[in-house]
């Protein structure tokens, strides 16, 4: 999946103000993008690699990315409340009582604490272990995640001191799903129509930006 690589555009030596340069590529980098050394090339709102995904979070897969680690804590809450609901309930009693069709009542093992093996508990342990180390870790992603979008700042970003332009937390949301509150924000759709002109909007300005820049500059 394309993260929002830009296009390689060849710069003008002497033309184009140093800030828009990629050092590694020599090749125009808007600002708020950087270079990823995993996929060789310049990601626009870069935040950074990840190795669950194989692919670079970047303008076009932070949505993807966010909706992968959110539905990865939910599962892993489901689980340990599953498990933990089995401990709990044969720990109070084995036995349930049901109802015949008479409305008689008579007591019978639970089907879930009926012949519990040895294997069968340190399974279930092992299980519940792994859910909560899950369930920790994708807590942590995912408040970075929030403070990358509550502060409109990815994670490069904030490691090398940068802070962007303060806006609305629903203004972030909608420029990194791309669109406006829908039934598809929850759902890891293709980048929206909207998001890949506001894509080609940021790249095309860059480069007339980092022109711009230069010619004032002599200019004055």
């Amino acid at each position: 999946t394309d993260p929002g690589v830009v296009p390689f555009i060849q710069i003008q030596p002497g033309k184009t103000k140093s800030r828009y340069v990629c050092e590694k590529t020599k090749s125009l980098k808007p600002i708020g993008s950087h270079y990823c050394s995993r996929v060789k090339r310049i990601v626009l709102r870069m935040d950074h690699f990840c190795p669950w995904t194989n692919n670079t979070v970047g303008i076009y897969t932070q949505k993807s990315y966010i909706l992968f680690v959110a539905y990865t804590f939910m599962s892993c809450v489901l689980a340990a409340v599953s498990i933990s609901s089995r401990f709990l309930s044969c720990r109070r009693s084995r036995l349930r009582r049901v109802f015949n069709a008479n409305n008689q009542a008579r007591y019978e093992f639970k089907p879930w604490c009926r012949n519990v093996s040895s294997v069968d508990l340190i399974c279930c342990v092992l299980a519940l272990v792994l859910v909560l180390i899950f369930a920790m870790f994708t807590a942590c992603m995912l408040w970075d995640q929030f403070r990358a979008l509550y502060d409109n700042t990815p994670y490069i970003d904030r490691l090398q001191g940068r802070r962007g332009r303060k806006q609305l937390l629903t203004t972030t949301l909608r420029l990194v799903l791309g669109e406006s509150f829908t039934w598809r924000w929850f759902l890891p759709l293709s980048p929206t129509l909207e998001l890949r002109h506001r894509f080609a909007s940021f790249v095309k300005d860059s480069k007339e930006c980092s022109l711009s820049s230069i010619i004032n500059i002599k200019s004055e």
